[in-house]
């Protein structure tokens, strides 16, 4: 895991934003953004350590072709 992140509940006495409310959709879009950011991070970091793993692994391979 890249970052320890956790979910934490906040409450917002003074801010009333109603649910459907255009704050509210504002609010939403913003989060979804940051989600898929997020997932496209992880993508990203997955695929770049298959990436190096299988480069290692084929050089090892190489390697064991040549001696055996």
């Amino acid at each position: 895991m890249i970052d320890d992140v956790r979910l934490q509940a906040v409450s917002r006495e003074s801010e009333n934003i109603i649910y459907g409310s255009q704050e509210d959709d504002v609010s939403a879009m913003k989060i979804m953004s940051a989600v898929k950011l997020d997932d496209k991070q992880l993508k990203e970091t997955v695929i770049s350590c298959f990436l190096t793993k299988f480069s290692k692994l084929s050089e090892v391979m190489r390697i064991s072709f040549l001696f055996a």
